[in-house]
């Protein structure tokens, strides 16, 4: 997770999305990079922990099973 991939305007659409009160949702962040711990914060920080899990690396096969339970798929780049 690098600040070029925008992760950051991911968590904001899910705090607008709290915000207007629809807070059904589950965001799951998959993997590491350079701004974990200020993602974290972020979520912390506006009490997204409920609505956002930050996962970390995955093995291949959890990283399937995650994407095969998702109804929407998100790869910022």
């Amino acid at each position: 997770m690098s600040e070029e991939k925008g992760f950051i305007y991911l968590l904001e659409a899910v705090r607008i999305l709290k915000g207007e009160g629809i807070s059904n949702i589950r965001c799951c962040l998959i993997g590491g990079g350079p701004l974990i711990d200020e993602l974290r914060s972020y979520v912390k920080e506006q009490q997204l922990e409920a609505m956002v899990d930050l996962m970390g690396p995955l093995p291949r096969s959890r990283l399937f099973e995650e994407l095969s339970e998702a109804d929407v798929f998100v790869l910022p780049s």
